[in-house]
């Protein structure tokens, strides 16, 4: 019993950055860089700013590695804390508070990028590159509705 507590309070843990990267996607899928190399372009965006766009992107990609390694520890410790025969509720919490500023990095890495590129481009360019974004996500949808109907639904 105590054993499937442990896996219930550790799925529901670990499920909730899941669900948020699917929602906080990039919204490219795994084509990216082509298609967003390509919207800048469409946006108006000059050679340079997307220079500059794609440093920027590197240099948080690299940062988000290590953000990511760090969590990835954070939440074994985690589990380690919760897997033994009687958990200390203060290291727990203590924990997943740590775990939960890992993940607060992780979301100022890609907000400090957004800014950045933000900087970077005119408010025409960023509402251009948005629409082309909302586009692109709506064709996916529609995309992955006729995938899932045609194969009989989820199951």
């Amino acid at each position: 019993m105590k054993r499937l507590i442990t896996v219930v309070i550790l799925f529901a843990f670990c499920s909730v950055p899941l669900v948020a990267s699917a929602r906080h996607g990039r919204g490219f899928g795994k084509g990216g860089k082509i298609l967003i190399k390509k919207a800048m372009k469409e946006a108006g965006l000059s050679e340079q700013q997307i220079r500059r766009i794609e440093t920027l992107k590197s240099e948080a990609d690299r940062a988000k590695i290590d953000i990511r390694a760090d969590l990835e520890k954070g939440r074994l410790d985690f589990e380690q804390l919760l897997n033994v025969d009687s958990p200390n509720e203060a290291a727990v919490f203590k924990q997943l508070e740590k775990v939960h500023a890992i993940k607060l990095l992780l979301k100022k890495n890609h907000i400090k990028l957004m800014l950045q590129v933000r900087k970077e481009i005119t408010p025409e360019q960023w509402e251009k590159l948005q629409t082309i974004k909302a586009e692109y996500m709506m064709k996916h949808r529609q995309k992955m509705k006729k995938r899932f109907k045609g194969a009989g639904g989820p199951r």
